[in-house]
């Protein structure tokens, strides 16, 4: 009998201590899970709601959580959780102006901030406002906000749609490099993994259709870019007014393309069928647009444009055949 109670014992102390184990690495992220990641971000969400002091962060993909030690995602998330600031990132891929806006709106009512850090990709936050039929906001892919009244989308599922969105007859037909082709299916295949071989398959799909995509963001100088920048200073002057309606400071970041910051991309642009020359390097037309917005709301404003121009290493601030930061990039925008 004592030799059973022994053994129960030193069980039970290996499950807790296995399950300890296992939380921590999860917590951490040594592992992760699709519906572990979902109970962490709900934890954390509800952990914001009680702070003092909350931030929220509006922005695309760059502003997304990546599979590396330092991220924006991440750093920000340490930081202010060091400070005991409350922290709600609405960032997601493919959004831009229409839907930082819609994410405010939608943000309000389970969450207050004080302070809104809007961060604005000079590469494409303008490209969907400016050909997009209708300017009604993209849906999101997972939740920010947590009030146990929406459904979790499975990741296979999504996959399976994002495969299905792409016209890779066309992008053959077009002439894109096919070895940029299949690094673009190995990014679906792979969606969490970096590397050269994985590319972001809507860099083709802009490639293919819209070949001057970079001057239209980075110059401002066709009337669809004009219209399209008109578009986007309605959405901001949106959130302006809600930001106004909470008492809630307003920060804007613009983070620059890379073909603003060097040309080590250019001939990965090429080979996508991007018209591209030296001319873009000194393309800065919405980072102006941007500081004559900020100075008349009387918002901070954050120009990273000359400290990326300026880095020893420019080269290496973006993916290798991407036009997202790296790790290198993203420790840079935090300074």
């Amino acid at each position: 009998m004592k030799k059973l109670s022994s053994a129960l014992l030193l069980l039970f102390i290996t499950l807790v201590l296995f399950t300890c184990g296992a939380w921590l690495l999860i917590k951490y992220e040594v592992v992760q899970f699709s519906i572990t990641d979902q109970i962490l971000k709900k934890q954390s969400f509800k952990k914001a709601q009680r702070c003092d002091v909350k931030v929220l962060v509006l922005g695309d993909s760059q502003l997304e959580k990546w599979p590396m030690e330092h991220c924006l995602y991440k750093d920000m998330s340490n930081y202010f959780e060091e400070q005991d600031i409350g922290y709600v990132n609405a960032a997601h891929y493919g959004f831009g102006p229409i839907e930082y806006e819609d994410q405010l709106r939608k943000v309000l009512p389970d969450y207050t901030p004080d302070i809104i850090l809007i961060y604005y990709y000079a590469g494409n936050d303008l490209t969907d406002v400016s050909y997009r039929v209708n300017k009604e906001p993209k849906k999101r892919t997972n939740q920010i906000v947590f009030n146990d009244s929406e459904e979790i989308k499975k990741e296979k599922e999504k996959r399976a749609r994002m495969a299905d969105s792409f016209d890779w007859d066309l992008f053959e037909e077009k002439g894109i490099d096919p070895q940029i082709i299949q690094y673009a299916k190995n990014r679906i295949e792979n969606p969490h993994v970096i590397g050269p071989e994985y590319v972001n398959p809507h860099i083709l799909a802009i490639g293919s259709l819209k070949h001057d995509n970079h001057y239209d963001n980075c110059t401002l100088d066709n009337v669809r870019s004009k219209y399209g920048w008109y578009i986007s200073l309605q959405r901001f002057e949106g959130i302006m007014k809600m930001a106004d309606s909470i008492e809630a400071k307003v920060g804007l970041i613009v983070i620059p393309s890379n073909v603003q910051v060097d040309t080590s991309h250019y001939s990965f642009y090429r080979k996508t069928k991007f018209n591209i020359s030296d001319d873009l390097l000194f393309s800065n037309a919405p980072q102006k647009e941007l500081y004559d917005f900020s100075k008349a709301s009387q918002i901070s404003y954050l120009d990273l444009l000359p400290y990326f121009k300026s880095y020893s290493n420019s080269e290496k601030l973006y993916f290798v055949n991407d036009d997202h930061l790296s790790e290198e990039g993203h420790l840079l925008a935090c300074l």
